[in-house]
């Protein structure tokens, strides 16, 4: 027997993502127990901008260094922040009032890095991918860690 599985594409709410400090929105995610958190460029900076499941701003964090940020909601309720300073790739996890649960850690140690990216590997697990050059050859590196 096949199954078919179909989805449609229904628009619910329209959030302002700089409702906060962030000015360019470059990531959601998902918060354990509802709501979602957006992160934010600005001035060499993240700012992460929090939201109820109802899109109601609930507060924020700007102070977080590094740029092109991604972010993940982890299942005790924390947030981890993967960016770039400068050119390394540099993460940090942070609870929903802004305080550091694990400081700023570079992933890449000076190497050219162009992208970050992490993602969730269930509960609080993490992979964190970094796109990073070596005397001109692009390949990707990964780095797995566990809260």
């Amino acid at each position: 027997m096949a199954v078919t599985t179909t989805y449609s594409l229904t628009s619910l709410l329209s959030v302002d993502l700089s409702a906060g400090p962030s000015t360019v929105a470059t990531d959601v995610a998902v918060l354990a127990g509802g709501g979602y958190v957006g992160a934010g460029s600005f001035n060499g900076n993240t700012a992460l901008d929090f939201f109820d499941a109802g899109g109601v701003h609930t507060g924020g964090n700007s102070s977080i260094p590094g740029t092109g940020a991604s972010v993940l909601g982890l299942a005790d309720g924390n947030v981890v922040v993967a960016s770039l300073v400068s050119s390394d790739a540099v993460f940090s996890i942070r609870t929903q009032a802004g305080a550091i649960v694990v400081g700023d850690t570079n992933l890449t140690d000076g190497l050219t890095t162009s992208e970050v990216e992490v993602a969730s590997l269930g509960g609080n697990d993490f992979v964190i991918a970094a796109n990073i050059n070596h005397t001109g050859t692009t390949f990707d590196f990964i780095e797995v860690y566990r809260v």
